[in-house]
């Protein structure tokens, strides 16, 4: 089953449509609940809480334009959308955004479970994942490779453990404590959940992302080749 494994992008601006839906999802209502609350608190000037549908939309959006040129992100918004639904819906899967302003400026995702979040996911939206995978790959072709390699991604050593499955910043908002902000919260939803170690795949060639976990406390697991291009499995416990 394919999984989400993805760090930080690299800066670029946000399209015209991304702030349109960042401004329809801080202007939609969110029931408040006590997980809610428990994940709601201002950090360097940001409100990190848990997403509510809208949300997702925004954190799609976010997803295709920051981390630009990951393999999921070329399988476009529509995709991306049913993905971050089905991950903050399911019990073992959460995502988080900071909000600034009254305007959302970027999301975390994890999994206690990985592989048991993400099987359940493509299980319960199989129909629409696939049609909007197959839609992107078949105008690009080049994206098959790739797909059949996420297929495979899954197994092994971290299968079934917790992990980091996204996290994005807009651009116009990075260098600002938004990250920081998101990670200590993913830090602290990871724990009220009993999670004491956690991973996340970042790209090699991403430096930036790589340099931001390192201050924060992760150590360099392994590196591995997935979707084409080299990647390292960074690892932290949780504080």
């Amino acid at each position: 089953a394919a999984t989400v494994t993805l760090g930080i992008g690299a800066s670029m601006r946000l399209c015209c449509g991304a702030q349109q839906n960042m401004r329809r999802a801080a202007k939609a209502p969110l029931a408040v609940t006590k997980a809610d609350t428990m994940a709601s608190q201002p950090v360097d000037m940001c409100i990190v809480r848990r997403a509510c549908a809208a949300d997702c939309t925004v954190a799609a959006a976010l997803h295709a334009c920051e981390l630009h040129g990951e393999f999921l992100s070329s399988l476009g918004t529509h995709f991306l959308t049913v993905l971050y639904r089905g991950i903050n819906a399911h019990p073992d899967g959460f995502v988080l955004v900071a909000e600034r302003n009254g305007m959302v400026i970027g999301f975390v995702s994890g999994a206690t479970n990985n592989t048991i979040v993400s099987s359940e996911v493509i299980r319960l939206n199989w129909i629409v994942l696939a049609f909007w995978s197959g839609f992107h790959i078949l105008a690009n072709l080049k994206l098959l490779p790739a797909a059949l390699a996420a297929l495979k991604h899954g197994k092994g050593q971290y299968a079934g453990q917790a992990e980091l499955l996204a996290i994005a910043i807009a651009a116009t908002a990075q260098n600002n404590g938004a990250g920081k902000a998101l990670l200590t919260a993913f830090q602290r939803e990871m724990r009220s959940r009993n999670v004491q170690f956690f991973h996340l795949i970042v790209a090699e060639r991403n430096t930036k992302a790589r340099s931001f976990y390192e201050r924060n406390g992760f150590e360099l697991l392994e590196r591995i080749s997935l979707f084409g291009t080299w990647k390292c499995r960074l690892g932290s416990h949780v504080r």
